[in-house]
C-alpha cells in the first residue's frame, strides 16, 4: 500500500490517533490521549518519518488499550519479540523517526446463534493482510 494513501485508509476505516510511543529517560512509554479504557480494539504503531508513514505493528486489545501497552512495556525489556520492537522504535527514533498510535472499536457480531461475539481478533488478522506490517509475524 501506498504510504500516500495511509490518512485516507485510516480514515475509511474508522481508525483515529490515540497516543505515541516516546522515549524518556531511557524508557520507552506510551502516551495515550483517548480510548485507552475502552476495550475490544484494533491498533496499529504507525512509523512516521520526515517522507513517509507506514503502519509497522497491527495488534489487538480485548480488555483495554492502557492494559495492553502496560503488557507490550514490559515485553520491551522481558520478551524476545517485545525486545526487538524496542530495538527497532530506539533506532528509528535515533533517526528522527517518531511513532504513533492508531485506534479503532471492533465490531461486535453473532456467530453459532450467540450474540455479541468481539471480533477484534478476526480484524487483527485482516487488517495484518491489509498493511502487510514489517513488525508482525508473518501470516
Amino acid at each position: 500500500m501506498s504510504e500516500t494513501n495511509l490518512p485516507s485508509v485510516l480514515d475509511r476505516f474508522t481508525f483515529s490517533k490515540v497516543g505515541e510511543i516516546l522515549l524518556a529517560d531511557n524508557r520507552l512509554t506510551f502516551n495515550l490521549k483517548s480510548r485507552s479504557d475502552e476495550v475490544g480494539l484494533v491498533y496499529l504503531w504507525i512509523e512516521v518519518s520526515e517522507s513517509t508513514s507506514s503502519v509497522v505493528y497491527v495488534g489487538k486489545a480485548g480488555r483495554t488499550l492502557r492494559m495492553r501497552c502496560m503488557q507490550h512495556k514490559a515485553g520491551f525489556r522481558h520478551s524476545t519479540t517485545g525486545r526487538a520492537h524496542a530495538k527497532r522504535i530506539r533506532s528509528g527514533i535515533a533517526e528522527g523517526k517518531h511513532y504513533e498510535l492508531y485506534a479503532r472499536k471492533s465490531a461486535m457480531s453473532a456467530i453459532f446463534e450467540e450474540s455479541d461475539i468481539p471480533m477484534e481478533g478476526v480484524e487483527e488478522l485482516a487488517f495484518i493482510r491489509k498493511f502487510r506490517p514489517s513488525w508482525n509475524a508473518s501470516v
